[in-house]
């Protein structure tokens, strides 16, 4: 990852943990990026066969909520994005992707090729 993409992830993680914590009440936040807080454990798909590490998770009494940074368009990780997207859904939750202004619309239009559900966060870019 670059230097930028850490940066990006990093600045990003502290955002959505502040408005996490501003609008709604978790019972645990994990995060990588961020000091402070414990990573989030890995996400497997129902075979067990691959896993993935979310940016960010916030779980609620009866949910589990999942927050996935892409910092460019490089690389679309479906697969990630449909494992996220199957757990959210069986855990009462949601995946939600963040990503820069100028790939909004490829991302939303690889979920919705791929028939993955998700929400897509954008962030304004200079």
């Amino acid at each position: 990852m670059t230097e930028k993409n850490v940066f990006y992830k990093t600045t990003l993680t502290r955002v959505i943990i502040s408005k996490i914590l501003d609008q709604k009440n978790p019972d645990i936040i994990k995060a990588t990026h961020v000091p402070g807080f414990a990573n989030p454990d890995k996400i497997f798909d129902r075979n067990k066969d691959r896993g993935y590490v979310p940016d960010i998770t916030a779980h609620f009494e009866d949910a589990a909520y999942i927050y996935e940074i892409e910092p460019d368009n490089s690389d679309m990780p479906v697969e990630k994005w449909r494992i996220f997207s199957t757990y959210a859904r069986d855990n009462n939750g949601s995946l939600y992707i963040l990503v820069p202004d100028y790939i909004k619309e490829d991302v939303e239009q690889e979920l919705n090729d791929k028939n993955i559900d998700a929400g897509v966060i954008y962030f304004e870019t200079a």
